[in-house]
């Protein structure tokens, strides 16, 4: 057994296979846009169309993911219809981000991760009850229900990566169609806000639990999206993913979608990667997130809003109308320091991180140590034992003002209660 044996799941074959054709559409749309197929269009005609044309979306890692899953599964994909893209919708369904695909009994009903403008939604999915995207995912779904007449008699899938898989999972808790819904599979999806969790299991009452038991997580084992927010599905229907080509020193990479497929000498081949254990920086991110949900919802809300105006920046994409004030943020900063703190220095995961990023910036040289010297191995071992040791006493010295600015904080929501009662 793997290290974490306790979030070492390993799926059956069935189980696998439904992964792989959920994951497979939720890949799609990454290049949804690109490839610009028609409404009514199945994925063997797609996939001919992209292959035979110019475009370099044929280059595409996530068409080239998908399309080696659709080659894998054929007798379930290749017939696929797609259908009712909400690009091509007019109305505000129009940004749903979302597309259906159909072959006889079977729906897939899937949704995009988070594009331009939507990490503010994000941040708000972590001190609200709900948001504008995961309201407009339900209106969507529950559109498409009707439009497409379906009922009973099909097998309907939601799914979707990243924020896509969050859309998928809130369909499952608010829709008035969700029990028609048979299982639900969300790729690197982040969780919700306490306030959230307890409207819906006050809302659905028992249902609350038969529409857990029909979602599915899989994550790769460093995504340090998925933890953030308090989870709703099991852990006995999660599953994390080695993801080899996902690296520390590229931090963005262990949330792409592409890298949970298994990539050959030769290219995709179709297979999701082997089951493995929740890695270090996956943990810290859930340690770090469940801190700051913590928070009361005033501080959290600075918090989530402050870090996904960083998060934004980081990837790349355009920035949003968030207006933020740096009051707001320095108070996010004091809210956010002691949970950060301790979960970096005061736990296995974040030493070992802080480890690894310390053999980073040193640019230590990756070798295995069966191609090392005795005396290299040993060096190697001192100075890591000297980078614990150096991790320890920072620790212990940052414990001070570590719980100077807990007690601070502490203090500050006393007294403002205070003075609210007063008032």
């Amino acid at each position: 057994m793997k290290r974490n044996e306790l979030t070492h799941r390993l799926m059956d074959d069935d189980t696998r296979s439904r992964a792989e054709i959920a994951a497979a559409l939720a890949t799609y749309m990454y290049v949804i846009t690109r490839v610009n197929a028609p409404d009514g269009a199945t994925v063997a005609q797609i996939i001919d169309s992209v292959d035979s044309g110019e475009d370099r979306v044929k280059r595409a890692a996530a068409y080239l993911a998908f399309r080696a899953a659709a080659l894998k599964h054929r007798r379930e994909m290749m017939g696929l219809r797609l259908c009712l893209q909400s690009r091509l919708m007019n109305g505000v369904l129009s940004g749903a981000r979302a597309a259906v695909f159909a072959q006889g009994e079977h729906v897939y009903v899937a949704y995009r991760g988070t594009d331009d403008l939507e990490w503010t939604d994000n941040g708000m999915g972590m001190f609200e009850r709900s948001t504008r995207l995961q309201r407009l995912a339900v209106m969507y779904f529950d559109v498409a229900v009707q439009r497409l007449g379906l009922d009973e008699s099909c097998l309907i899938t939601v799914c979707g990566h990243s924020k896509g898989g969050n859309k998928a999972q809130f369909v499952m808790l608010d829709s008035d169609s969700a029990g028609l819904i048979d299982s639900c599979w969300s790729f690197d999806g982040q969780g919700f806000s306490p306030e959230a969790i307890e409207y819906y299991k006050d809302k659905l009452g028992k249902e609350y639990r038969r529409r857990r038991a029909r979602m599915f997580s899989v994550c790769g084992e460093n995504d340090y999206v998925n933890p953030l927010g308090n989870r709703i599905i099991p852990a006995s229907k999660t599953y994390y993913l080695e993801t080899p080509r996902a690296t520390l020193e590229s931090f963005l990479s262990n949330h792409i979608v592409e890298n949970l497929w298994v990539k050959g000498e030769e290219g995709f081949t179709g297979s999701l990667n082997t089951e493995s254990g929740c890695g270090d920086l996956c943990r810290f991110s859930g340690r770090l997130s469940r801190s700051i949900m913590a928070l009361p919802v005033d501080e959290r809300q600075n918090v989530a809003m402050t870090v996904t105006r960083i998060i934004e920046n980081m990837d790349g994409e355009r920035v949003s109308g968030n207006d933020r004030s740096s009051g707001d943020a320095v108070r996010a900063l004091i809210s956010a320091i002691p949970g950060a703190l301790m979960s970096l220095f005061l736990s296995v995961e974040g030493r070992r991180l802080a480890v690894g990023y310390a053999d980073i910036f040193t640019k230590s040289k990756k070798r295995d140590d069966s191609d090392e010297g005795f005396w290299r191995r040993a060096a190697k071992r001192l100075k890591n034992a000297a980078l614990h040791v150096l991790l320890t006493l920072a620790s212990i010295i940052l414990a001070v003002p570590t719980a100077a600015v807990w007690i601070y904080s502490a203090l500050r929501r006393k007294f403002s209660r205070k003075r609210n009662r007063d008032i």
